[in-house]
């Protein structure tokens, strides 16, 4: 049995488009913790360089190899920062320590 990969990206961006909904609903259910946002926002992020990857053929080729990168990049740090602001930890940008 064959997958294609488009498929398996629609998948995953259905998954993480839920999971962000699902942690904005978290977060407005008398939580105010800001961790909810910055796991949505992550969310969004991934999902959006999902997309953008299912939908590259018709995409320019420099925008095909900046655009999903760059989401994938500032999605796995939105996702870092709210790891870190969940386990009660300072983000700290610039600092691999």
């Amino acid at each position: 049995m064959e997958t294609s990969g488009g498929l398996l990206f629609l998948a995953n961006a259905i998954i993480l488009l839920v999971m962000a909904v699902v942690f904005l609903v978290a977060g407005r259910n008398g939580n105010s913790e800001p961790y909810w946002r910055s796991w949505a926002l992550a969310n969004f992020l991934l999902a959006g360089a999902l997309v953008v990857f299912m939908l590259e053929r018709g995409l320019p080729p420099l925008l095909v190899a900046l655009l999903p990168n760059a989401l994938l990049v500032m999605g796995f740090s939105v996702r870092w920062q709210a790891a870190r602001s969940a386990a009660r930890r300072r983000p700290r940008p610039g600092r691999a320590r």
